[in-house]
């Protein structure tokens, strides 16, 4: 297996032909739209939503404050008004992202908020090197995998990995129900396989949630080992069909005979999650 590790802007992190979390849990929630969107490309892609371009402004305010000029365009963004229209042409045309004032406003408080953490101080101390916002690449079976990972923080035996999530409230309850609707299980297995197999020593996952709403709240959450390794097993199979389905060009059938069983979202409601700071270290 071929690693590598980059450190490029966004954009080109896009343009890397390889697949990474969310397209592979598109395949793997919906082979026939995936088909029809990233290989046919019958069916054009979204635009980027606006809640991720708005977790992306977060992110480089909170780990590279220092770079969100060069990413990002403050100012009016309604398309109902003159001068929004005339911003987003200017964003379009410096290839950065517009975002309002009051976007930044809160891209600012969370950046104030975060560094106040003991345990988000905890995760770096005795580091022996911090990568931010960097791609790994890693080439296996034939197929090229890639991710961006918020920050790395190496230490002499393991990396910690927080993942930064931008949400209404910052607590239980809201990461138990984005555990299912966005497969987190199978992203938390995605970064730590790709991530272990570079620096060749344990990953732990930490998902950092950050309340978008005052008194902006930070939670610091560890998936358990037991679902962990659901994670890993429903990586493996999507992995599996998406090897199978490059080798054979079949990405889909319209009429299949017998189904792979497989853990239904929904069903995952029964592993309860929990946040005990004290086993993160």
């Amino acid at each position: 297996m071929k690693t590598e590790l980059l450190k490029i802007p966004f954009k080109q992190y896009c343009d890397i032909d390889a697949i990474n979390s969310s397209k592979l849990k598109e395949f793997f929630a919906d082979q026939k739209l995936f088909y029809k969107t990233h290989i046919e490309k019958s069916i054009p892609e979204e635009e980027e939503a606006r809640h991720f371009t708005l977790g992306r402004a977060i992110h480089c305010a909170v780990l590279e404050p220092e770079n969100f000029t060069k990413n990002f365009m403050v100012g009016e963004r309604r398309k109902s008004t003159k001068l929004g229209i005339a911003n987003h042409a200017v964003a379009l045309e410096a290839g950065i992202s517009l975002i309002s004032e009051d976007e930044y406003t809160l891209c600012q408080a969370i950046a104030r908020e975060l560094p106040k953490q003991k345990q988000w101080n905890l995760y770096h101390e005795g580091a022996i090197k911090i990568h931010t916002e960097v791609t790994i690449t890693l080439e296996m079976n034939g197929i090229k995998l890639k991710v961006m990972l918020d920050r790395c923080i190496e230490h002499e035996n393991f990396v910690y990995v927080p993942d930064l999530k931008s949400t209404s409230k910052a607590n239980q309850n809201e990461f138990d129900s984005a555990l299912t609707e966005y497969d987190y299980l199978i992203q938390c297995a995605f970064y730590k396989f790709v991530a272990e197999k570079h620096f060749k020593k344990p990953c732990i996952m930490i998902f950092t949630f950050c309340s978008k709403e005052e008194p902006f709240h930070i939670a610091f959450i560890k998936i358990p080992d037991h679902q962990q390794e659901i994670g890993l097993t429903l990586l493996s199979c999507a992995l599996s069909r998406y090897v199978h389905a490059q080798e054979t060009g079949i990405w889909y059938q319209e009429q299949v005979q017998e189904r792979q069983a497989l853990i239904p979202n929904w069903a995952m409601s029964k592993y309860q999650t929990y946040i005990d700071e004290t086993k993160l270290i």
